[in-house]
Formats: C-alpha cells, structure tokens, sequence
C-alpha cells in the first residue's frame, strides 16, 4: 500500500506542475485575444504613422516593446501574488508533511517565473502584431478589419506557427526536466486540445443543422457563435480543458477515499507491532492472549537485505534506462520472509508453481510481479541478495500478483524456508482486536516490550485521507487557474468583437428591442457556450479518471451523477455571468452614445 500511495502521491506532484504550464499556456491565448483587441483599437494610428513614412518593421518594434512591457507587469505581478500566496498556502502544506513551513521569497524561481511570463508574452504576441503592423494608409477610408487581418502573406504565418511551437516545446521541457517526459506532455496537450477542437466544431455544427428558432433572442445569440472571429472554438477548448482537469481530480480523489473505504471494510488488523525479537514472541503472544483472547493474530519473519546481482548481473554493474526511477528500487533495502504453507492472503500466482512440503526445503524465491518486470526477472532466474554480508543464492520459481491496499504485511519477496535458514531475523505481528481494546492493548504490549513500535491501521487510513484530501485541495487550486484562464479568454474573445458588438447592440435598440432583449441574446449565446464546454470536458473528465484509476491507481472506477451535475451547473454559471459582466457596456450604453462614438 505503500509503494502504491507513494507513487499516486508523486504522480500529483507532477500533475501540479502540469496544471502551471497548462494554465500559462492557457493564458497566453488569452493574450494573444487582448493583443489582437489592443492592436484593432490602434489601426487608424498604424495607418497614419505609414503615411508618415513608419515602415511595418518599426511599427512592430514599437508595439512589440509595448507588448513586452505589459507581460512583464502582468509577469510581475504573477511572482508578487505568488508570493502572497505563500502566507495562505503553508497550512494546507504543514498537514502533509509534518513541519512548520515559513514564507520566504526565493529570487531564482521568482526570476524563472519572471522569464515564462515574458517568454509566453512574445511568443503569443508576434502573429496578431504582425497581422496589424501590415495595415495600410487605405484603412483610413475603408474600415474592414476582415479584410485587413488577410493581408499577411503565408510564410509570416508559418513562421509565427513555428517560432511559437519551438518556443512551447522549450519550455514545456524546460519545465518537465526531461525532453522525453516534456514531448510526451506536449503531445498529450495537443491530443487533448485536438478533441477538445474537434468536440466544440461538431457541437458547433450540430447547432447550425438546428431549425432556426421563432424566438429572435434564440435566432441571435445562436448566430452569433458563428460569427466571423468569434473564437467560439478556442473559448470551448479553454473552458472544456479546465473544467476537464479540475473534474478529473475530484473525480480520482472520491474513487481513491471509496477504494480506502472499501478496504477497511474487509476487517483489516488493528495494530501492526514491529521489531518483535525471536526471544519476544512468547512474551507478546502471551500478553495479547491476557488482554483479548478472541484477537486474530499473525507473527511473521522478517530478513533485511540488499540485491545483490540477478542471473549473475551484478547490480553495481546494472544498466539504467530510467536512472532517476529506477536507481532507488535496484538499491533499496528489501524486507524478505519466508514461509512453508501456501501463498498469503490476497497473493495469487500467475506465473509458475508455488512451493510444495517437499520444496520448501530448497532455496526458492517468489516474486511480486512488479518487481520481476522491473529486475528483468523470469521463472529460473538465480536471485542473489546480500544478508549482513552473506550471499544468498535463490531460484525464482513463481511470481505473484499482490494486492497492496489490503493493509496487510506484503513482500515483493517470499522465500522457501530452506532458502533462508539460519538468517537473522526480527518479527512484525498484526492484530485484530475490538475496537473497546485497542488501547488497552497498545499499552500493555509497549509496557511489556518497550522495544517495539505499534502503528494503528486506525491512525494510517485516516493520515491516507487527509493527505489526499489536502493534495486535492492544492490540485484543485491549480485547476481554478486553467478555469481561469479559460475564463480570461472568453473576457479577450468579447473585448475582440466588442465594438461589433456595440454596433450590433445599437441597431437593435433603435429598431425598438429593450435592454432585456439585448441581454438575452448575450445570455443565450454565453449559456450555449457554457453547456458545450461543460458537455466535452465532463465527459474527457470521465475518460480520463477512468484511465487514472484503471492504468495508473488500479482500482475500481465510479460514476458520480451528483459531481457531474454540480459541475455543469457551476462551468455553465460562471461563463454566463463572465460573459454578462464582460458586456455591460453592450446591454446598457444609448444607441447614440454607440453611433458617435463609432464616427470618432
């Protein structure tokens, strides 16, 4: 159970700081949308400065400087409310590992930071700055931004595609710390993006097939998501990928909690006491037999080693594909023992036979089948482990597959008796006491033998689950900046249309439609694209925790109606609400405000 929660725990890990790079890709989109929006507002300057004799190089030197300047504060004031965040974030950290944390500001990741920021600024800027630095004198007497944003040749744009592809992988790499786990990353960000696309463009279809509606609030809101630039597709995917990732979390969180549940319903020990001494065992048997005569107990031997070589491969000499993963597990100290009945409970043999009254007289290993594949172990495989000095050679005869959450003692290595005679070995024993004489217990047994450690199975669960609700927690936080993002994207995609918008909107309320009809349309067309996003990230959500659990924590997989339905009502909400506050200008400003303001 262990080895399983250790590698679930650093896999969170990982996915923490794959959830920062998501959320900063994420929000370079929407810098890019802010940029496009600024540089419309500047195209009648643009314009003017060609007439002057700017040619497009300078005008996007300048603008570019500008760009920059803007990533840079936003980049600071990134680092500074990370900073902030560190006075907030120690409790949640102290509960998981035990010590007092104090906020510091450390100037390397500070200035690492400061360098992703400025890094994703020019990356995602340089294609809407080049699309606007082509505008020519004829803007002033043909207003067609359309047109305008075509002008740029084909090569501009391949180049501003690959300049920003490169850029990406660099740092997604730069991030990972490996190429090969930064492409793999990249890949699957591309692959979930692709779907995600792919999703939003066939429900975006699947709308236009629709019959029109008689409602005009209905028949405007839904044309407007296939309006020209309406970065309906990117506002999808954004919003579908964050509520993806933060459902994906919740999800594997309450199938981990029920996996931990169900395992202490199959009455696991109470108590495990370990470095019970071969003089003890009578001693402690007797003083659980005074205290509660009914208690289950088991005494198992336990041998400490260190591999040695595998079929003659020493492993000082071993070849690491992996070396970070691997080195640890080659090295570590193996706990062994050894037993002459049948396999234990929850062990089953998949591969050879198991050790007969006969056999058992012989020097013969069985094999957890995690650690034969990664031994490069095989039936008839000679195992050599070193024993305070002693090599001791054994024959692999069968390998197990053992389940790790039973809270039971589990080997990855179970010898024959004959394979380990005359080791030095110490015992752990488990308990399966009532709950009224837990302690009772617990108290005589340390009193009696002062020299043995108890660890209640009580105590472990309940450290299990606050710990991965805590991880939870933080990954959740994570997640709420990729639903954040995808949220500021939907802000730039309504600033980017927005003076259509106000034109459209103005129009409407001259030809007699009141503020509510206004604020309709905009409701409809933000709630579609709230439910559509919805709809494509809970169900990737529901592939990917089935993947996690399946592949990766193998263990059962739910479904949970109620987190979905709690979770398409709150991705619909908050884009509704974002895309409303986002466009009160639209809902409340006077036609004549609007056609002015428009002639200026």
């Amino acid at each position: 159970m262990q080895s399983s929660l250790s590698s679930s725990i650093d896999r969170m890990g990982q996915y923490l700081g794959a959830l920062g790079v998501i959320a900063l890709l994420m929000g370079g989109i929407g810098v890019a949308m802010i940029v496009r929006t600024f540089m419309a507002q500047k195209l009648d300057t643009l314009a003017i400065l060609n007439c002057l004799g700017a040619s497009s190089k300078t005008l996007f030197k300048v603008y570019l400087l500008q760009s920059m300047l803007m990533g840079l504060a936003g980049s600071l004031l990134g680092v500074g409310l990370g900073f902030a965040l560190t006075f907030l974030l120690p409790p949640k950290m102290e509960g998981l590992i035990n010590l007092k944390l104090e906020p510091v500001f450390y100037w390397i990741p500070a200035l690492q930071s400061l360098l992703l920021g400025c890094t994703t600024t020019l990356l995602f800027c340089l294609w809407p700055l080049i699309r606007a630095v082509r505008t020519r004198p004829l803007r002033l007497f043909r207003r067609n931004l359309d047109e305008e944003e075509k002008q740029s040749t084909r090569w501009e744009g391949w180049l501003s595609t690959l300049t920003l592809g490169l850029g990406l992988a660099a740092m997604i790499c730069w991030q990972a710390e490996s190429i090969k786990r930064g492409l793999i990353f990249l890949s699957a960000l591309l692959i979930s993006a692709g779907v995600l696309a792919l999703a939003s463009l066939f429900f975006l279809k699947l709308l236009k097939a629709l019959p029109q509606s008689g409602s005009i609030a209905r028949r405007y809101g839904m044309s407007n998501l296939r309006r020209p630039n309406n970065q309906a597709t990117s506002i999808i995917t954004c919003l579908g990928m964050g509520i993806m990732l933060i459902l994906t979390v919740r999800l594997v969180q309450m199938d981990m909690l029920a996996m931990l549940n169900k395992n202490t319903e199959l009455s696991p020990p109470n108590y495990f006491f370990i470095d019970i001494q071969n003089d003890q065992k009578e001693i402690f048997t007797e003083v659980v037999d005074q205290i509660a005569p009914e208690a289950e107990q088991t005494l198992t031997p336990l041998v400490r080693s260190r591999l040695q070589s595998i079929d003659g491969k020493l492993t000082a000499n071993w070849q690491y594909k992996d070396r970070k993963r691997e080195e640890w597990f080659i090295n570590r100290e193996f706990v062994l023992t050894y037993m002459a009945g049948p396999p234990p409970k929850d062990n089953e043999v998949i591969k050879g036979e198991w050790w007969d009254e006969t056999r058992a007289k012989n020097a013969e290993v069985s094999l957890e089948e995690d650690a034969a594949r990664r031994l490069n172990a095989k039936i008839g495989s000679e195992l050599t482990v070193d024993i305070q000095g002693i090599p001791v050679t054994a024959t692999v005869t069968s390998i197990r597959k053992v389940n790790w959450r039973n809270m039971r003692t589990n080997f990855y290595m179970i010898y024959s008796p004959g394979a380990l005679e005359g080791a030095p070995l110490t015992y752990v024993a488990t308990v399966n006491v009532p709950d009224s004489k837990e302690l009772e217990l617990q108290h005589a047994i340390v009193e009696a033998l002062p020299n043995i450690t108890a660890l209640s199975t009580r105590d472990i669960v309940d450290t299990v689950e606050s710990t991965v609700t805590r991880l939870t927690t933080l990954v959740d936080f994570m997640s709420g900046f990729a639903i954040a993002a995808g949220l500021f994207i939907l802000s730039g995609s309504i600033a980017s249309t927005k003076f259509r918008r106000l034109r459209e909107s103005a129009i409407l309320k001259i030809l007699g439609a009141r503020r509510k009809v206004v604020s309709s349309i905009l409701g409809i067309e933000y709630a579609t694209l709230g439910v559509i996003s919805a709809l494509v990230g809970i169900a990737l959500a529901q592939g990917l925790s089935w993947a996690v659990m399946k592949y990766m924590i193998k263990s059962d997989w739910h479904v949970q109606p109620v987190t979905m339905a709690w979770a398409f009502s709150f991705a619909v909400l908050i884009t509704v609400a974002t895309g409303i506050l986002s466009s009160l200008d639209v809902i409340r400003d006077k036609p004549l405000k609007t056609l002015r303001e428009s002639e200026n």
